[in-house]
């Protein structure tokens, strides 16, 4: 990709976030890392196209070291329902450790603000519905920086989050011991190497989620308390709290956010697959995904 100086797109405005959508036309290789080198393509940010005309669009996003493939069931599922998919890849999840160690919240801002205004000026017209799918630090750092959007940019009707990363459980930020080591150290994960990005997460990554969760408890979210919005979450998840989830959303009025729980899930296999991953056919079994697609046609359906 061409980096071009002045536009704001590719450049490293600290400020991005204050720039109008009309000042804006990314394009999606500005949504790839600059150094194509060390990267895995497959896990770049890509469409995915329905046969038919698009009736709505939906951004997509991952959970923190999880690969982005690990959401393309998701968005096949979607694109079947004529919903035309942008599969947002963070950075430090293209499988490249050394953009794992300098992820920071800034970055964040910019790549999901960036990926909101290709998905809007992609679509026909502004009457089209845009939907928001996200996993866990996907979930949570989409609504971090629709909270920071100063232009109003951020146009959805419907969100569906999957164990989002809201109200991480106390024991989360023991891993702030490894903050000793620096906030590149490399923290190293046991979840299923098929839905892992990288050997591990950095500091610096759960540095930036503990930062956007304690921005969300302090913050007003009235800019979503109307948007009707699908909460799935196994009650078991090692990461995140059932009742601490349900005590945010009551604090915060959002009489419009549904919990749906995520149960029956026994003795889960194969090794590296835990409770907290709530987000395709192999982590959550044949009855679940059924249960959650269904539910999800209804909801993305109904007016």
């Amino acid at each position: 990709m061409t980096q071009i100086s002045n536009n704001p797109c590719t450049n490293n405005n600290p400020d991005i976030l204050s720039i109008p959508l009309d000042q804006l036309n990314p394009q999606l290789e500005d949504l790839y890392p600059s150094n194509l080198n060390k990267v895995n393509k497959s896990q770049l940010t890509r469409w995915f196209y329905p046969k038919n005309s698009p009736r709505a669009y939906a951004l997509v996003t991952h959970g923190l070291n999880n690969t982005p493939t690990a959401m393309d069931d998701l968005s096949n599922f979607l694109a079947k329902i004529d919903i035309q998919v942008l599969r947002l890849t963070l950075p430090g999840h293209h499988g490249n450790i050394e953009e794992m160690k300098n992820i920071n919240h800034q970055e964040i801002q910019k790549q999901i603000y960036l990926a909101n205004a290709l998905l809007q000026k992609t679509k026909p017209n502004q009457d089209t519905p845009s939907y928001f799918v996200g996993n866990s630090f996907g979930a949570l750092s989409f609504i971090d920086t629709l909270l920071a959007d100063t232009q109003q940019t951020f146009n959805y009707k419907k969100f569906i989050f999957l164990a989002p990363a809201f109200t991480p459980k106390p024991i989360v930020k023991l891993v702030r011991l490894f903050k000793i080591f620096g906030g590149n150290y490399i923290v190293n994960s046991f979840s299923h190497e098929k839905f892992r990005a990288n050997r591990g997460t950095s500091v610096n990554a759960y540095e930036t989620l503990f930062k956007m969760a304690k921005n969300l408890a302090q913050m007003n979210l009235k800019k979503t308390q109307h948007i009707p919005s699908m909460i799935y979450l196994d009650p078991k998840d090692e990461l995140i709290g059932q009742k601490q989830l349900n005590d945010f959303i009551e604090s915060k009025n959002l009489k419009k956010w549904k919990v749906n729980l995520i149960t029956g899930r026994v003795n889960l296999k194969p090794k590296g697959i835990y409770h907290h991953q709530v987000f395709n056919k192999f982590s959550l079994g044949d009855k679940n995904w059924n249960k959650l697609i269904r539910e999800t046609t209804s909801f993305l359906t109904l007016k």
